[in-house]
């Protein structure tokens, strides 16, 4: 597995389209196929095949929550951590429930940046 390879998984009450939406938004960028490719991110939207309302409030919830994103570098690690740090912050800004799910999840929930 790829180190820099992240999911997250997004909860919004947001259908599908808005959500791809909002996250173009975000990003500047338009999506192709659910597919958004900034300068340093590569982001894959999908649903959640193991979507279930009534799990999201259990342990590890979040592995149940509607959307889940595929996001890769296009660039280097050092951009594309800072890049994908600050699209989870305004995701979150937005009330969204968002959980990275990687090797580096901890910079990424950090408070201090």
């Amino acid at each position: 597995m790829n180190s820099l390879y992240c999911t997250a998984f997004v909860r919004t009450n947001l259908n599908y389209l808005d959500f791809i939406h909002v996250v173009e938004s975000i990003l500047a960028a338009k999506s192709e196929n659910a597919n958004i490719e900034t300068e340093d991110l590569d982001i894959f939207i999908d649903k959640n095949d193991d979507y279930d309302p009534e799990k999201i409030d259990m342990i590890d919830g979040f592995l149940f929550y509607p959307y889940r994103m595929e996001i890769n570098p296009t660039k280097g690690a050092t951009q594309y951590k800072e890049a994908l740090l600050k699209f989870i912050r305004r995701l979150r800004e937005k009330n969204y429930d968002v959980v990275p799910a990687c090797d580096f999840e901890e910079y990424l929930n950090s408070q201090e940046r």
